[in-house]
């Protein structure tokens, strides 16, 4: 069981060519578990919830993989991301929901 939260505070304006600039709050709250299936076998299960203040937008969703262990310090992950949204708090574009790859490597 673990989580993750990331803040990010910035400054925007309407107009790319002019106009005043606004402060504006983005903040990302992941609440994340991880279960040992059989063998080699992880699932994990993510509840992820974002909120732009200035926007009054919120979004929620859901994410979920499967990791199978190749070697001790090796995995890779098949999972989908059942919201628009990412954990990368540059790209607030809402196009990341769907099928995703993870490979997992550790020293």
């Amino acid at each position: 069981i673990g989580g993750k939260f990331a803040w990010k505070k910035s400054e925007i304006r309407l107009d790319r060519n002019g106009g005043a600039f606004f402060d504006t709050s983005t903040s990302l709250y992941i609440g994340r578990a991880r279960y040992h299936l059989v063998e080699r076998w992880d699932a994990l299960l993510e509840y992820r919830m974002l909120e732009v203040d200035e926007a009054g937008d919120s979004e929620q969703g859901f994410l979920m993989s499967v990791d199978y262990h190749l070697r001790d310090n090796f995995k890779v992950g098949l999972g989908y991301n059942f919201t628009d949204f990412e954990d990368n708090l540059t790209r607030l574009d809402y196009e990341a929901k769907g099928w995703f790859l993870n490979l997992i490597g550790k020293y």
